[in-house]
């Protein structure tokens, strides 16, 4: 999962793959609420998972387990 989130955030968000990192947040990546938002609508139509708990200063890494426990609880 954190391989797409990362695949995302450089394609749509136009992030730098070089700051993409576990532990950068997307704050630090320079995504604002509404960017959150977008991120999570666009994962949820792609994988069909909705992930709960995501803020602005979620790491990458927590983000991807988010979204592996709801992968975890749709089964």
């Amino acid at each position: 999962m954190y391989e797409k989130i990362g695949q995302l955030l450089t394609e749509k968000f136009g992030v730098d793959p070089r700051a993409v990192t576990p532990d950068a947040t997307l704050r630090s990546l320079g995504l604002d609420s509404m960017s959150l938002v977008e991120m999570a609508v666009i994962m949820a139509e792609e994988t069909g998972l909705l992930a709960e708990g995501l803020h602005m200063d979620v790491t990458l890494a927590e983000a991807a387990e988010h979204y592996r426990a709801a992968a975890g609880s749709a089964r």
